[in-house]
Order: structure tokens, then C-alpha cells, then sequence
């Protein structure tokens, strides 16, 4: 959904990492990037289309830029995992959730459930994690419960789904999940928008973590 403002947080923008970690024309690049993500109908990307994203000749002729300035950009954002960049091209942008979107409101809720779970985790010991003969089996039950759409590079999801495991995070994986296809519901209900699920592997990128605790909350 296409919004006529984004969030810009003035401590973070004027005191925090991006000051050492992008010059000033990489910075003028991450607030457009910023911009197009909040101009485009997917939450949190930037493309052409639903399946395509754009060239860098495109992204430098959208900002007023040149296009090797997008590329040696791009290469920042990446390296400080700003973004994420999908095999058709789509920019993710990281976190875009957590800063623009219903996360705050629900802050309260999400905390609680937070601590529910980090409390639960914290009695794992080697004897109740999951075997890793029983690894294969939880990872096509996750494979089923992901959205359809988003069920694509399984090879590469299950090693990363392995490598949650192995840490002890499933049950906030699991909690992650439920939040994400709640906050489908919430796009697709309350906004009217039927968003195209995330990749699974992007979502097993730590992207789930964004999502623990998300609660749909159908408005009043």
C-alpha cells in the first residue's frame, strides 16, 4: 500500500550507525531507496512489478543520480544488511516492519510475548532440541504452514531452518510464523491489500523476527 509519508527516526538518522557507515551521497541513496519502498504497493520493497524489481539505470534515473553510484550503494547496504536483494531483481528493505509499520502500536502485546518465549528457551539443554533426524519432518511441516507464494527456494530453506533449529530458536520461529501470516491478514483485511508472501529463505533470514508477537486486530 503507497503511503504519503515515511518515518524517519532523528536520533538514529543524525547520531546513529548509518553516519559511519555510509558517506553522504550513500546516505542521499539509502533515504531514496527509503522513499521508493514507502511509494511502492508492496510494504517494504522496492520493484517494477510484483515479480520484478528495477536495473540500477532505473533506480539512478528515479533518484536523479548516476547508476554507479546505486551500484557501489547497493554493495553498502548490503554489507550492513540494510537490505536484501531477491533473485527477480526486488530490493527488501530490512526491518521496514519494525520502523514503519504496525509494530509500535502493538508494543505492549509484543513484548509480553517476547518474554514468554525467551523465557521458555531458556530451560533448552541438548535433550529437547530437536533431533536431527526429527529436522527434516518440522521443516516440511514449517514448509506447509509458510504461505504459498513464498514457498520457493526450499533447497536453501531448509538449511537455513536447520541452522534455527540448531539454535535452539524454533519456538520463536514458530511464533514469528504466526505473526507473519497474521500480518498478512491484517494487509489483506484492514488495508485492502493483498500482499505477496516474503520468500521463505528471506523469511528465515532473521526476518522472523520482526513478526514474534504480531497480533491481528481487526479494526474498530
Amino acid at each position: 500500500m503507497r503511503r504519503t509519508w515515511i518515518k524517519l527516526y532523528v536520533d538514529q538518522c543524525l547520531r546513529g550507525s548509518m553516519m559511519s557507515e555510509l558517506d553522504e551521497q550513500e546516505r542521499f541513496v539509502w533515504f531514496g531507496f527509503l522513499l521508493l519502498a514507502g511509494d511502492c504497493a508492496h510494504e517494504g520493497w522496492i520493484c517494477a512489478t510484483e515479480n520484478s524489481g528495477y536495473t540500477d539505470i532505473q533506480l539512478a534515473d528515479l533518484l536523479k543520480t548516476n547508476p554507479e553510484l546505486i551500484k557501489k550503494a547497493k554493495k553498502k547496504f548490503l554489507k550492513f544488511e540494510k537490505i536484501e536483494i531477491e533473485p527477480d531483481g526486488i530490493i527488501v528493505i530490512l526491518k521496514w516492519h519494525l520502523y514503519q509499520s504496525e509494530y509500535l502500536r502493538q508494543k505492549s502485546y509484543r513484548v509480553k510475548l517476547q518474554t514468554e518465549v525467551t523465557d521458555s528457551s531458556l530451560s533448552l539443554s541438548p535433550s529437547n532440541l530437536i533431533p536431527e533426524s526429527e529436522l527434516d519432518n518440522s521443516f516440511e511441516k514449517f514448509w506447509e504452514a509458510y504461505p504459498k507464494e513464498g514457498r520457493l527456494a526450499k533447497k536453501e530453506s531448509r538449511i537455513k531452518f536447520g541452522a534455527i533449529c540448531k539454535q535452539g530458536e524454533m519456538m520463536q520461529l514458530s511464533a514469528g510464523l504466526e505473526g507473519y501470516v497474521n500480518f498478512l491478514k491484517h494487509q489483506r483485511l484492514d488495508k485492502n491489500f493483498d500482499q505477496r508472501p516474503m520468500y521463505a529463505k528471506t523469511f528465515l533470514n532473521r526476518r522472523w523476527t520482526e513478526f514474534v508477537g504480531f497480533k491481528y486486530e481487526p479494526s474498530l
